[in-house]
C-alpha cells in the first residue's frame, strides 16, 4: 500500500508490518528514537509494528532484523509501535515553496496527561508522528518543530475529549509517544517554527488532522462516539452506575424479582445516557467538577449548582417523583456516588433518581 508524499524524491509505503519512507537524497532528521542517532541524515525512515507478545526486550536487535528483512541500510531512522501501521494517516499542506507532510500512526489504549503519576507499565500503543518538511530547517528550528507538533497533538486529543487512563484529566499524549522531524534541506535556512510562523501553522494543521484521522482509523475514536463511552473514559462505567442503582432501589423495592429490576434499571440508564438533554446536563456538571478541582471556584461550601443540575436531571427523567427521591439517594450515596467528587456525585445522583419512575418502590 503506497501513500502520496508531495515532496520530490520522497515515497512512503506500508510493507507488511512496516511503514517505510524512502528519500532519493538523505533527509536531515531529529528524533526521539532510541534506535537511531538523534540528529543525523537518513535515506530511510521505518515505523515497525511490534508483535502482540513483544516484551520490549532488545529493541535494537529487533530493529536490525527489521532492516535486514527490508534490505535497508543501517543508517535508517527507526520507530516502533503496537498500532497497525496500515492505519496510517498522511496529511500534507503547502504554502508557496514550503510543504509539510504529517505521517501519523496513533492508538490511545494508554493515554496520559503530562503531570500524571508515572505508571508501572509504559504501554506501546503510541502516537507516532513523522513530519516531512520540504525546506531547510536549522537545528534549533527543528526543536521548535517538535514543540509545535506536540502542542498540535495535544490539541487534537483535546478536541476528541480523550482522557488520561491514569487521572481522567484531558490527555496530552500517550505514555510512549515518539516523534521524528525530517527535512530536505532545500532552500534558504528557516529559523523558526512556532505558532506565529507559516511553518508552524502548517505543522499545527497537518498534525491535528492526521492525529484525529489516525485515531479514527485505528480504534474508531470520533467526536460523536457514544456518550457512555466518554463517561467510561472518565472512570464512570455503566456497571458501576447500575450497581449503585440496584443497591439503593433494592432495599426499597416492594415487588418484582431481582432479575426484572436489573433489566428495568439497565434499560432506564441506557435510555437516559442516550438522551441529548440529559447528557448535556451531565457534561455541564462534570465540567463544573473539573473547574472545582482546578481551583477556579474557591468557595465550594456555597456551591449548590451541582445539586441544581442533578435535580434538573431527576425532574427531566421522572418529574416530581425523581426530585423527591434525589435527596435520599444523595444522603445514602451508594456505590460510585460515594467514590466520585461532590459535584460529579450530585450529577450522577440525579440520573439514578430519575430512574425512580421505572421502579416499583415503597416509601423512600
Amino acid at each position: 500500500m503506497k501513500f502520496k508524499i508531495p515532496i520530490e524524491g520522497v515515497t512512503a509505503e506500508a510493507k507488511g508490518k512496516n511503514l517505510v519512507i524512502l528519500s532519493s537524497a538523505p533527509l536531515r532528521a531529529l528524533s526521539s528514537s532510541i534506535l537511531s542517532p538523534s540528529y543525523a541524515r537518513f535515506a530511510a525512515i521505518v515505523a515497525h509494528q511490534l508483535p502482540e507478545d513483544y516484551n520490549h526486550a532488545e529493541p535494537k536487535k529487533l530493529f536490525l532484523q527489521t532492516l535486514n528483512s527490508l534490505a535497508l541500510p543501517r543508517r535508517t531512522l527507526g520507530l516502533m509501535t503496537a498500532v497497525d501501521v496500515s492505519n496510517v494517516s498522511v496529511v500534507s499542506k503547502t504554502h508557496k515553496k514550503l510543504t509539510v507532510c504529517a505521517v501519523v500512526t496513533a492508538g490511545v489504549s494508554n493515554p496520559a496527561s503530562a503531570g500524571d503519576n508515572a505508571p508501572e507499565e509504559i504501554g506501546s500503543s503510541t502516537i507516532n508522528i513523522i513530519l516531512l518538511i520540504d525546506g531547510n530547517l536549522t537545528r534549533h528550528c527543528m526543536v521548535n518543530v517538535v514543540m509545535t507538533a506536540t502542542e498540535a497533538k495535544s490539541a487534537a486529543l483535546r478536541d476528541l475529549d480523550v482522557r488520561s487512563h491514569l487521572s481522567a484529566e484531558l490527555a496530552t499524549g500517550t505514555t510512549s509517544d515518539q516523534i521524528a522531524v525530517a527535512c530536505t534541506e532545500r532552500g534558504q535556512p528557516i529559523m523558526f517554527a512556532g505558532t506565529a510562523t507559516k511553518l508552524g501553522e502548517l505543522i499545527g494543521k497537518t498534525v491535528k488532522e492526521a492525529v484525529e484521522t489516525a485515531l479514527r482509523k485505528q480504534q474508531s475514536m470520533t467526536r460523536d462516539r457514544p456518550f457512555l463511552k466518554r463517561l467510561e473514559e472518565r472512570g464512570i462505567s455503566f456497571e458501576a452506575l447500575l450497581n449503585s442503582a440496584l443497591e439503593f432501589y433494592g432495599q426499597y423495592s416492594s415487588t418484582g424479582p431481582k432479575d426484572e429490576m436489573i433489566q428495568t434499571l439497565a434499560a432506564c440508564l441506557k435510555s437516559a445516557l442516550a438522551d441529548l438533554n440529559i447528557s448535556a446536563l451531565i457534561l455541564a456538571g462534570l465540567r463544573l467538577n473539573e473547574d472545582c478541582r482546578r481551583g477556579f471556584i474557591q468557595d465550594l461550601t456555597s456551591l449548590t449548582a451541582g445539586k441544581t443540575l442533578g435535580m434538573a436531571i431527576a425532574q427531566h427523567m421522572a418529574g416530581a417523583k425523581g426530585v423527591q427521591v434525589f435527596p435520599k439517594l444523595g444522603d445514602e450515596k451508594p456505590g460510585i456516588l460515594g467514590e466520585v467528587e461532590p459535584v460529579a456525585s450530585d450529577i450522577l445522583t440525579g440520573v439514578l433518581a430519575g430512574c425512580s419512575s421505572e421502579v416499583s418502590i415503597g416509601k423512600v
